[in-house]
């Protein structure tokens, strides 16, 4: 029988839920890894381009201490940087016009 490993090994319970946005061109996929001054400080569980929003835009579990709205981070994409802000959800506002 294959044992799963305890939940705290593969998500920490110092990090949070958060949904952020890709500052500039990029998507944001499952598994990419999100950096702050090079360090990593989480892993993306989900992302895709949003054509409503223009954008990609993306959920990822992020260390407590870099999860503050608004926070600028990195976003590891095949090796190359790419700028990343944690913003609030919902990402549309549906009563704005």
């Amino acid at each position: 029988m294959i044992r799963r490993p305890p939940r705290s090994t593969l998500f920490p319970y110092t990090t949070l839920f958060r949904s952020i946005e890709i500052i500039g061109r990029g998507i944001l996929r499952n598994g990419y890894k999100i950096l702050k001054d090079g360090k990593e400080i989480g892993v993306i569980s989900s992302g895709a381009f949003s054509p409503t929003l223009k954008k990609s835009i993306g959920l990822a579990f992020v260390e407590q201490k870099c999860s503050k709205l608004g926070t600028s981070i990195q976003v590891d994409i095949r090796g190359n940087h790419y700028p990343v802000k944690i913003v609030k959800k919902p990402f549309y506002d549906y009563n704005s016009n």
